[in-house]
């Protein structure tokens, strides 16, 4: 369960929406002015392209859905219907994360008080939403680097438990927008997602 929920939560990452890059989008950013760009949204709605690569399998598993957030607390991902599979909805909010499978069955629904690990991967893929950069190095080593017209956050957590969850998380995208998302679990797992369509 606890690596079911660490990929279905590192998904959950939405996109922002599009500022151009002008004038000095080749001046290197810092963390702080990447969470700057971060915090001007406070909804999106986004279309998504995602592969999972796992070490039990010879090729990915692709996946294609929708990504909503508002701010602070509200994530969903909703993955398409597909003709061997039915839609699938999770949703965070607060501190409530409802996962409904889509067969006609009770959602799962977890504290995630009572799910440390799950929750402190919600809260840092919160806190990346949200632009608070504080609550990020918290939790993960930061590692930022680019420009306005491109820029990449590494995290690595810091806490051993939560490596097998997540070896690291990498984050890129342009101003205020977020374009992929690619992980590792501490099981030879990845998944990348890209953001191919998305509205403010």
């Amino acid at each position: 369960m606890r690596a079911f929920a660490g990929i279905v939560l590192l998904g959950l990452l939405a996109a922002h929406p599009v500022l151009a890059a002008g004038p000095g989008s080749e001046i290197p950013l810092t963390l702080e002015q990447i969470m700057a760009q971060l915090r001007t949204v406070h909804h999106v709605d986004a279309r998504y392209v995602e592969h999972r690569y796992l070490h039990v399998l010879n090729k990915p598993i692709e996946t294609r859905g929708s990504l909503r957030f508002s701010a602070p607390a509200h994530l969903e991902k909703v993955t398409d219907a597909t003709a061997d599979a039915a839609a699938e909805r999770l949703t965070i909010d607060r501190d409530r994360l409802t996962i409904d499978r889509g067969t006609g069955a009770s959602p799962i629904v977890l504290s995630l008080r009572e799910h440390p690990e799950i929750g402190v991967l919600v809260e840092s893929i919160r806190a990346t939403l949200s632009g608070d950069g504080d609550a990020l190095r918290r939790i993960f080593d930061v590692t930022a680097s680019g420009t306005i017209g491109h820029w990449q956050l590494v995290l690595q957590p810091r806490d051993p438990a939560q490596q097998a969850v997540l070896q690291w998380m990498r984050v890129s995208g342009y101003a205020e927008r977020i374009t992929a998302i690619d992980t590792a679990n501490g099981e030879g797992d990845r998944t990348d997602m890209a953001i191919v369509e998305q509205t403010p």
